[in-house]
Protein backbone atom coordinates (compact mmCIF):
# COMPACT_ATOMS: atom_id res chain seq x y z
CA UNK A 1 0.00 0.00 0.00
CA UNK A 2 2.69 2.88 0.79
CA UNK A 3 4.67 1.78 -2.97
CA UNK A 4 0.94 2.57 -4.31
CA UNK A 5 1.11 5.73 -2.57
CA UNK A 6 4.33 6.62 -3.42
CA UNK A 7 4.52 6.07 -6.82
CA UNK A 8 0.89 8.19 -7.20
CA UNK A 9 2.48 11.16 -5.35
CA UNK A 10 5.67 10.84 -7.87
CA UNK A 11 3.50 10.64 -10.82
CA UNK A 12 1.45 13.67 -9.68
CA UNK A 13 4.54 15.77 -8.86
CA UNK A 14 5.94 15.17 -12.40
CA UNK A 15 2.78 15.93 -13.74
CA UNK A 16 3.04 19.24 -12.26
CA UNK A 17 6.56 19.78 -12.92
CA UNK A 18 5.71 19.15 -16.75
CA UNK A 19 2.90 21.05 -17.35
CA UNK A 20 4.83 23.94 -15.34
CA UNK A 21 7.67 23.82 -18.03
CA UNK A 22 5.47 23.24 -20.43
CA UNK A 23 3.58 26.75 -19.55
CA UNK A 24 6.97 28.20 -19.28
CA UNK A 25 8.21 26.77 -22.92
CA UNK A 26 4.58 28.31 -24.38
CA UNK A 27 5.06 31.21 -23.11
CA UNK A 28 8.77 31.47 -23.96
CA UNK A 29 7.55 30.81 -27.63
CA UNK A 30 4.37 33.36 -27.56
CA UNK A 31 6.80 35.90 -26.73
CA UNK A 32 9.37 35.28 -29.74
CA UNK A 33 5.93 35.46 -32.01
CA UNK A 34 4.85 38.68 -31.19
CA UNK A 35 8.37 40.05 -31.14
CA UNK A 36 9.18 38.67 -34.92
Amino acid sequence: MKTLNFLSVTFFVEIISVSSLGRQILLTETNIFYKN
